[in-house]
């Protein structure tokens, strides 16, 4: 069976999206900072579709760790969804620069760094697919997340 990683797998659209590929009869890697906030979604999938669904520790902003997180992995998968994410608040991020670097740490740095890591392995391999979901924020900057909007178009 082949497998997918999801990078930031908390959010709604992770979820939605887990539950199709599992439904589909594709293994389930669900990477976040806290997996065991996944816990029942990774035992209804596992029993509603026959499918092995795993819990893997993941922060985007630790990119140091992106090398060794993604040897780690077991099997290595064959497609890899990074839907990972941080709004924020733009008036903390504008005076406060740990704030705004948290943003484009998770919205834009941190992914392209776990992602560059998984391009070298399917290139190696020769087969793979990555997908990245960003935001319209980043289609249609807006004053108001204008540090979000800025780190989901670099994305």
């Amino acid at each position: 069976m082949p497998t997918l990683l999801i990078l930031g797998a908390a959010s709604d659209i992770a979820t939605a999206t887990a539950r199709v590929y599992a439904q589909h009869g594709w293994n389930v890697q669900l990477a976040l900072r806290n997996p065991q906030r996944l816990a029942t979604l990774q035992s209804d999938l596992g029993i509603r579709h026959h499918v092995s669904v795993s819990l893997h520790e993941w922060d985007a902003v630790a990119c140091t760790t992106h090398q060794a997180f993604y040897n780690n992995l077991s099997p290595k998968p064959d497609a890899v969804l990074c839907v990972a994410g941080l709004l924020g608040d733009q008036t903390q991020a504008q005076s406060d620069w740990a704030a705004a670097e948290a943003i484009l740490m998770t919205n834009y740095v941190g992914c392209v760094s776990q992602l560059n890591v998984v391009a070298q392995d399917f290139a190696a391999r020769g087969a793979g697919c990555v997908m990245g979901v960003s935001s319209v924020a980043g289609d249609r900057g807006r004053q108001s997340n204008y540090i979000y909007g800025s780190a989901k178009a670099g994305f």
